[in-house]
């Protein structure tokens, strides 16, 4: 979009489109046909909240979080949108309200990495629920990711993640 804007202002239209046919798009109670005997019309538009910002030509282009229970971990997927200068570092921070639960600080020697950010573990089940995200209690934990080249802030996305994990086994029926 930069190469297209020009001085003064311009209009920037959002739109969604959703193919009702699409078999391949998640529907959750939705359903792929027009209303019929359902008590609600399949639905559709943007969901979440759109927005656009300036961001520096080297970014976080891509993250994703992977849960580990076993470990007691959060990995981070970080991918950048180019190749990092020399001397790029990322730094990662978990935390649960005012709680520092991890911060790590990593020299960035490609454009995707991973970062594996160890929980602190107090070794009781009890505990360590109050971090899991379950329908009851939906734990969110916030996050920022820093990516800077020699001390300089490049970008600085800043989210939430959930510690939680599912799993089917077996193939017998219910």
């Amino acid at each position: 979009m930069t190469r297209a804007a020009r001085d003064g202002s311009f209009e920037v239209c959002v739109r969604a489109v959703d193919d009702h046919s699409d078999m391949a798009m998640p529907r959750g109670k939705q359903d792929w046909r027009e209303p019929h005997a359902i008590w609600y019309p399949p639905t559709s538009g943007i969901w979440r909240t759109v927005w656009l910002e300036k961001v520096h030509r080297q970014h976080v282009a891509a993250l994703r979080w992977t849960p580990d229970l076993t470990r007691f971990e959060l990995t981070a997927l970080v991918s950048l949108a180019h190749a990092p200068l020399p001397g790029t570092r990322v730094r990662i921070e978990l935390w649960d309200g005012e709680q520092v639960l991890a911060d790590s600080d990593t020299l960035v020697i490609g454009q995707h990495m991973t970062v594996p950010l160890r929980l602190p573990d107090p070794g009781v089940d009890d505990a360590r629920n109050q971090l899991l995200w379950m329908p009851d209690h939906p734990k969110l934990l916030d996050t920022r990711v820093t990516l800077s080249v020699g001390g300089e802030v490049l970008d600085q996305p800043e989210g939430y993640a959930a510690l939680r994990s599912v799993e089917a086994r077996g193939g017998g029926s219910c």
